[in-house]
């Protein structure tokens, strides 16, 4: 390497520029003075140096020390410095290396830039405009580190919330499983909630979360004793006020899982009403969220369509015109003639042997 006799650019001096602190450098050529006047400037500047008089040695360097970014004669002696380029990322694939040489070669700085080098400077070297590559290229190493680490815990909250959502779903499968009449409940909702979304026009993902909600939006039933759940009689007052608990339980059982803060809405909004007299927080309209509208609707359907123990289901007809005298009062009537008109499937044609409202629907 060569330099301006003050290591200074000829249009006045150098320009401040922040370093990473303590970010170690390697500097690589055979003449020692040049390294180490190059070594004083950097050192200056907040770096920790290392110093090379071949490939060999800065090699054995990068095996032992954290380093950073390289100064590299691209005219090396033993092998050249594209040579050196591969052999370092080899020990250290992070490594940000900047050349000099020379003599300029365009399809020889072209070829080191496209193997990973991160700029060729001519000589003789300044030293600030050496400072600034070196800080442009640790900065280039922070935004990859970065987002590799980004990338990292998105794959592992992934993965965490791929085993919380197994772990839910092995919940909401248990908890049907307790009545001979909600086996598969929560499956049916799954699969209504993700229809109705998708006629809704809903992205695919809010469709892909609308649908797991379906399935877990009973959680909160998980502590509510069977006798109440598989009672044939009317509820006590006592019965229904443990029965309206279970989606502030189920909220509450989802709270600690940040993952799972997608779903709160549809766990615990499932049994608000269009008028405000549904429970828990008795919201008003669409002060319930869209999710959660869908899946009063479906959940609504699917309790009325299937044997439970108070009463015989409802055939598809008398289902639809329920559905439809509850739009406006208890169910979003955009959304209901969205399902009834396009996605009402198939269901039980046994007559229902009585009368009822949305106050006797438990679902």
């Amino acid at each position: 390497m060569s330099t301006a006799p003050d290591g200074s650019s000829p249009n006045g001096p150098a320009s401040r520029v922040a370093v990473p602190a303590n970010a170690r450098l390697l500097l690589l050529d055979d003449e020692r003075a040049v390294r180490r006047a190059l070594g004083l400037y950097l050192g200056r500047r907040g770096f920790e140096v290392f110093e090379a008089g071949d490939a060999a040695e800065a090699l054995q360097i990068l095996a032992r020390e954290p380093i950073a970014g390289v100064v590299a004669d691209l005219e090396l002696r033993d092998g050249g410095g594209l040579a050196f380029l591969e052999a370092a990322r080899g020990r250290r694939p992070d490594v940000e290396v900047v050349f000099a040489t020379i003599r300029p070669d365009p399809k020889v700085a072209v070829e080191a830039l496209q193997r990973g080098a991160f700029d060729v400077l001519r000589k003789p070297l300044l030293f600030d405009e050496v400072e600034r590559a070196l800080t442009r290229a640790l900065e280039r190493r922070e935004l990859r580190e970065k987002a590799l680490e980004l990338e990292r815990l998105r794959e592992r909250e992934r993965v965490e919330r791929g085993h919380t959502m197994e772990v839910l779903s092995a919940m909401a499968t248990l908890l049907d499983a307790k009545s001979k009449y909600t086996r598969e409940h929560s499956d049916r909702v799954q699969l209504y909630g993700t229809r109705l979304a998708e006629l809704a026009g809903l992205p695919a993902d809010q469709v892909r979360t609308i649908g797991f909600g379906g399935k877990i939006h009973d959680l909160g039933k998980i502590g509510i004793p069977d006798a109440i759940l598989n009672k044939a009689g009317p509820l006590t007052p006592e019965e229904r006020r443990t029965i309206e608990r279970h989606p502030s339980v189920g909220e509450r059982c989802l709270a600690p899982l940040p993952a799972m803060s997608p779903f709160v809405c549809m766990v615990g909004g499932h049994h608000e009403n269009l008028d405000g007299s549904g429970y828990p927080r008795g919201l008003l309209g669409r002060e319930t969220p869209i999710e959660a509208r869908i899946i009063r609707i479906v959940d609504y359907f699917d309790a009325i369509t299937s044997v439970r123990p108070y009463r015989d289901p409802m055939s598809a007809a008398e289902a639809t015109d329920l559905l439809r005298s509850e739009g406006g009062r208890v169910l979003d009537p955009d959304l209901v003639e969205l399902f009834v008109g396009n996605a009402l499937p198939s269901v039980p044609t046994a007559p229902a042997t009585e009368s009822f409202g949305a106050s006797r629907v438990r679902s």
